[in-house]
This record gives C-alpha cells, sequence and structure tokens, in this order.
C-alpha cells in the first residue's frame, strides 16, 4: 500500500508531471492519497489553477511544483496534441481513419484511436500549415510584419496576433503559464497580454511549503523527485527529529558515543531504502505501438501521419523570441529572479535545481536581454538568421552574413579555403600562403625522415656483418 505523502502537486502541463506521479509511486508514496490508478487519484492541480488558487496554496502544507521552460512547453505541448487529435471530422484531405470511440485509447493504440477536439479544427491546423513555429511567429504580427502606416494595415496585424493568442490557448496544457499558477490574475482577461501581478513581495507563503523540480535537458529530473519526496518526509513524517535527537552506541573501546540524527538524514534513508525495493522488483516490460504521457521520456512510437510535424523541430529564432515577449515574457523575468529561484530552490537537491534553472536562463539570455532593451523580434531574427536552431548559439570569429545560412570571409582577395559544418555553416578559414608553406616544411620533414631511415638500415646490416665474421 502506498504511503500518504502530505502534500499537493502543482502539475503545470507539458512539464514533466506524469514523471512526478510515476516515480513517486513506483517507490511507494502517493500525493494526497490514493494511487493513480485507483478511484481516488492524487492529489494534484493540473490543467488550469483552482479558483482562488493563491489562497487554497497558502492552507496547504507542502506543494510540488513542476517546471520547464516555457517554449519547451509550448512546442511538447502543439507536437504531443497534434499526434493525438482525429482529423476525420471536417477534414477529407488527409483521410484520417482511426477510431475516436476506440476501447484501447488514444494512449495504447496511437495508430488505431484518437481523441475528437472541437476547439482544434482544420481551420486552426491550416492556419498555421500544422507548424509550431508559424503559430509562435503570429504573436508578432502587431509590430513585426506591418510593412505600412496604413490603418487598416495595423488592425489586420493586430487581428492576427488576437488570433494567435486565441488559438495558443486551444492548447490546455500551456494555456497558463508560470506566472498564472503562481500569482492573482483575472481570468476574464487572460487574452490581454497586460494582465500581470507580479510582485515578488508577495509569495512569502512559498518558502515554507513550495519545492521545484525542474525538467531541464543534461540534468537530473529523477533525481530531484527523490530530493523533493526527502524534503516532504523530514517535514512530515520526520518532523519531530527537526532538531537533532541524542542515540547512545557502544564504540570499540566500550565507550559511550553520541551520533546526531537529523530529519533530513533520516527521510534520505527512507529513499535510499524505496530504491533498493525499486531494483529488486521486475520491470514491466514497455507496451508496442503505445504513447508514454511523460515530457521527459522519448516516446518509442513515431507517428507517420502525413498531417504530422517532425517532434524534434526546434522552434524558429523568430518564433521563440515572439513568444517571450508576447506571451512568457513574465515567466522569463521569474525565471531569472533570484528571489524566487531561492525561493523554490530547497533541500539536499537544491544546487541541482538552480543549475537546472540556470541552464534555462542561459539558453535565452540572448533573446530576453534583447526584448528587455526594447529591441523587435524581427530585428533579432535578422541578426542572427543564421542559427536555425534557437537552443543552440554559434559565436562565429569571423565576420558573418546573418541573411544566409553560408557565412563568408569579408577578406577574400587572398583567397581562403572554407570548411563547412553541418547546416549550422560554421567556417575555418585558412590563408594559401600559409597552406602552400607548410606543404614544402611537411615534404622536406619527409624527405629527411626517409634519408634517416636509410643510413640507420645501413649503419645496421654493417653492424650485423660484423657481429656474424667475429
Amino acid at each position: 500500500m502506498a504511503i500518504e505523502l502530505q502534500s499537493t502537486l502543482i502539475h503545470l502541463g507539458k512539464a514533466g508531471g506524469g514523471t512526478v506521479l510515476d516515480r513517486t509511486e513506483k517507490l511507494g508514496y502517493t500525493f494526497g492519497g490514493g494511487s493513480s490508478n485507483s478511484k481516488r487519484q492524487p492529489k494534484q492541480y493540473h490543467g488550469s489553477p483552482p479558483p482562488n488558487h493563491i489562497s487554497k496554496y497558502k492552507r496547504l502544507q507542502n506543494l510540488i511544483l513542476t517546471l520547464r521552460d516555457p517554449i519547451d512547453r509550448y512546442k511538447s505541448n502543439y507536437y504531443w496534441i497534434q499526434q493525438l487529435t482525429c482529423r476525420n471530422n471536417d477534414d477529407v484531405e488527409y483521410n484520417d481513419t482511426r477510431d475516436p470511440n476506440c476501447k484501447y485509447g488514444m494512449y495504447g493504440r496511437p495508430f488505431e484511436c484518437c481523441k475528437v477536439n472541437t476547439a482544434l479544427t482544420t481551420k486552426f491546423w491550416n492556419r498555421y500549415n500544422n507548424s509550431a513555429s508559424i503559430l509562435a511567429e503570429s504573436f508578432c504580427s502587431s509590430s513585426s510584419s506591418a510593412t505600412t502606416d496604413s490603418d487598416i494595415n495595423i488592425q489586420i496585424q493586430m487581428q492576427k496576433q488576437k488570433q494567435a493568442r486565441i488559438d495558443l490557448q486551444k492548447l490546455k496544457h500551456i494555456k497558463f503559464s508560470i506566472h498564472n499558477w503562481l500569482f492573482e490574475f483575472d481570468r476574464k482577461k487572460l487574452v490581454s497580454n497586460n494582465n500581470i501581478n507580479n510582485n515578488i513581495n508577495n509569495t512569502d507563503w512559498m518558502d515554507e511549503k513550495l519545492f521545484g523540480v525542474v525538467v531541464e535537458k543534461g540534468y537530473d529530473f529523477i533525481e530531484q523527485i527523490d530530493g523533493a519526496i526527502e524534503w516532504i518526509l523530514s517535514k512530515t513524517k520526520y518532523k519531530k527529529y527537526t532538531s537533532s535527537s541524542t542515540t547512545s552506541i557502544n564504540n570499540t573501546n566500550n565507550s559511550t558515543g553520541t551520533i546526531n540524527i537529523m530529519a533530513e538524514e533520516m527521510a534520505y534513508h527512507d529513499i535510499v531504502n524505496a530504491k533498493k525495493r525499486l531494483e529488486q522488483q521486475p520491470q514491466p516490460q514497455p507496451q508496442q505501438h503505445s504513447l508514454q504521457h511523460s515530457s521527459i521520456i522519448s516516446n518509442s512510437t513515431l507517428l507517420l501521419f502525413p498531417w504530422l510535424s517532425r517532434s524534434d523541430e526546434p522552434i524558429t529564432v523568430l518564433g521563440t523570441c515572439c513568444l517571450m515577449k508576447y506571451y512568457y515574457y513574465e515567466d522569463y523575468k521569474l525565471l531569472t529572479d533570484p528571489i524566487f529561484i531561492n525561493k523554490v530552490c530547497k533541500g539536499r537537491t537544491k544546487e541541482l535545481c538552480r543549475h537546472s534553472i540556470q541552464s534555462i536562463n542561459h539558453r535565452r539570455k540572448q533573446i530576453l536581454q534583447h526584448i528587455t532593451n526594447g529591441g523587435l523580434c524581427i530585428d533579432y531574427y535578422h541578426k542572427n538568421s543564421e542559427i536555425e536552431n534557437s537552443e543552440i548559439e554559434i559565436d562565429a570569429s569571423t565576420d558573418t552574413n546573418t541573411n544566409t545560412n553560408t557565412l563568408s570571409n569579408n577578406n577574400n582577395n587572398n583567397g581562403t579555403m572554407k570548411l563547412l559544418l553541418s547546416s549550422k555553416t560554421v567556417m575555418t578559414t585558412v590563408p594559401l600562403p600559409s597552406l602552400f608553406l607548410s606543404s614544402i616544411l611537411f615534404g622536406l620533414f619527409l624527405i629527411l625522415v626517409i634519408i634517416g631511415r636509410k643510413k640507420i638500415f645501413k649503419c645496421y646490416i654493417i653492424h650485423d656483418t660484423r657481429s656474424y665474421f667475429t
């Protein structure tokens, strides 16, 4: 029987909440009572913040918060729902023959089953050509795409941006931002961008009850989950040991020694033992042709429907900038706030949590700085158009032409050799005169080596012959 944790999970969509529930259950625990397979579901807030959510948070004992780069959440949700949504309602072009009433469910048999979503019609997908990047870029319509100052053009561009905001909010897992989950906001004005109340001084309730776990590539998310469970146990099960207790033991000299046992240490040993039990259990084989509803576990099944875009395609630089500026700006400002980081990163894994958030900030630093300084996304895009993947920054020491994917040296009079590496087009320049001189020196070196080897061989023959006759 699972041990009930006196805690509630704030399960932000596509931020690893499913993995948190799965890991917690495997270690023999559950949030608030009941296992994920029983009628009594784990205690969590998922989908949308509950009404009067801040007041509810303050009344709860402990809260586990899942965090992830907002752009990564957006991309994950877009392509996830694109796989599962039926296209046989009003879309005859693709001829989706999957059954929305399939008994196996869309996760169990994604090739045969799908889910009807009346909000995501063919008009929605066609408006953005089935591309998450095009939807993201549409947020810049009112400022970056205008070519004239006419009132009609401005109204058209503003309407495109408003439509993009409405359409993004049809993707329910990422409709609400980190900021929406942690601060008061007006739900009736969610479509508006001027709906923020980010006062870090109003977050005192986070100090003793909010524990963050962060999904970020290269950082151990499972270890953070284990650390979260330890933190809950140290505050609840072992609360009476928060101050050190004394235990007497006999050492080798038969004298009495003293051990200070802290609540954190006892909780840590509980998790170590739970891990050992888990390792001894037979691991179930993953089902074929199934999808895992997880943000950090790669799906073994690759759906190849004609309307699907590749889920590994990065959001374009322009799309990333537009979303950061017009939808997730407050989230990124929050993630860079040291006060907030110190509030959510706690316990044994606090440094792992901090480094994960710092990694997110590092990847988005240049765009965030550009936006904060009042820059337009279209300007940033033109300056960085050779960077196709917004998660990779290339520092080139040579002059670059940012309007193409081919880097060229401005000084072409002396002649250069260009080494083009992959689609990112990194150039190494080698002056031709230097290359010619190097070739001559290398040839002389080879000649000297050959002459030297002949002399050594001749000496060896003479020496060997003399040895034979003596």
